[in-house]
C-alpha cells in the first residue's frame, strides 16, 4: 500500500522533466549513451522540419553536416584526452541535409 506514492513519483518526475523541456524556446534534444535521440521539444521539430516521432530513436549524429565529429561529442572518452571539440551546428531539413 505504501508503494502507491512511490510508483507515482517516477511518473511525476517524468512529467516535470517533459514540461521543462517543452518550456524552452530553444531546441533541446536528449540523447542516450549510444547516441539515439531519446526526446526533443517542439522547437527542435520546428528547426529541423522533422516530426518528433521520426526524431526519437534516430541517430543524433545523422543531423549534422559532419556526423563523425558529432558522434565524438557523446562517445565515451578517456579522461586524460580532454573534451572533444565542440561548435558544430545542426542542419535543418530545408538545408538539404537529411
Amino acid at each position: 500500500m505504501g508503494n502507491k506514492s512511490a510508483n507515482k513519483q517516477p511518473c511525476s518526475n517524468s512529467l516535470y522533466a517533459r514540461s521543462l523541456i517543452e518550456a524552452s524556446l530553444d531546441p533541446l534534444v536528449t540523447i542516450s549513451a549510444d547516441g539515439k535521440i531519446a526526446d526533443v521539444n517542439r522547437a527542435t521539430e520546428e528547426v529541423t522540419g522533422v516530426p518528433r516521432r521520426k526524431l526519437i530513436g534516430s541517430d543524433f549524429s545523422d543531423y549534422f553536416a559532419e556526423p563523425e565529429k558529432a558522434r565524438e561529442g557523446y562517445l565515451p572518452f578517456p579522461r586524460d584526452r580532454g573534451r572533444p571539440e565542440r561548435g558544430q551546428a545542426a542542419c535543418s531539413k530545408s538545408a538539404g541535409l537529411r
